[in-house]
């Protein structure tokens, strides 16, 4: 595994934190990298001849695409812990794919050949790109360096009933600002790709409360509150919206699937 030079931070201290419980927490982003990774094998496009892949995790994109293309593959993440769960999920991959640690703002990683630029043939995320900011500005640098852009992000109307419990309150819910589907699109299609491909996804998750959820949230290191926000710190807020919320309540993950060809 090759380290690159990673400025520690929010985002990821948590994801550090939350990877050994990760896999078996992140069961909507498992399933979630499977229905992407199907979508892509139907799309009307060529086959890799080397795959990048940006905010790895513990490798749920990792095991559809790899084994599909025997092609270079190089899988980054923010947070080393992440990819060292990701080797030790998948022994018989790990061999063959170049592992690093990156911060996929910067676009492409370093192939390591002096006087060649970091460029790659499909450039891949799953649930990683809405952490990443301004995500019109780094979509551009990645389209730039790739023949193929493919992503998948949680858009802005996901965990709606959450998000009206506290509206209800008045109170916020510190969640991290997503993607509109809509402006995404928009943004997409601006970027001077000769192929765009779009798709939307639901995916629903059942808790026992909203405390459940918010546990559950942070078990993924997807807690990391907007830039700004300050929580109550009080229980009182905290039991009013676990009374808002039915118990179970179900959570909506709206998931958007981008592909764009150059």
């Amino acid at each position: 595994m090759t380290a690159a030079t990673v400025n520690t931070n929010p985002v990821q201290t948590a994801f550090n934190d939350a990877a050994a419980q990760y896999s078996a927490a992140a069961q909507v982003q498992r399933q979630a990298a499977q229905v992407f990774a199907d979508w892509l094998a139907v799309l009307p496009i060529s086959n890799p001849t080397h795959i990048s892949e940006i905010g790895c995790g513990t490798g749920f994109l990792t095991e559809h695409l790899a084994p599909r293309h025997a092609v270079p593959y190089c899988a980054t993440d923010l947070a080393p812990a992440m990819l060292q769960q990701a080797q030790a999920r998948l022994p018989d991959l790990a061999a063959r794919i170049d592992w690093q640690v990156w911060d996929g703002q910067n676009g492409v990683p370093n192939s390591g050949v002096p006087n060649i630029a970091a460029s790659t043939d499909w450039l891949v995320s799953a649930l990683c790109a809405q952490w990443l900011h301004p995500l019109d500005e780094v979509l551009a640098r990645w389209l730039a360096q790739s023949h193929v852009v493919a992503f998948s992000v949680v858009l802005d109307d996901s965990f709606s009933a959450w998000r009206n419990a506290h509206a209800q309150l008045g109170l916020s819910s510190g969640l991290q600002p997503l993607p509109n589907w809509s402006q995404l699109q928009a943004q997409c299609l601006g970027l001077g790709a000769q192929q765009a491909f779009f798709q939307h996804l639901t995916l629903n998750e059942t808790h026992a409360n909203a405390l459940a959820f918010a546990h559950s949230v942070k078990a993924i290191g997807a807690h990391v509150p907007r830039a700004g926000h300050r929580s109550a710190g009080l229980r009182s807020p905290l039991r009013q919206v676990l009374k808002a919320l039915p118990q179970p309540c179900t959570l909506n993950y709206e998931i958007g699937f981008v592909c764009l060809v150059k």
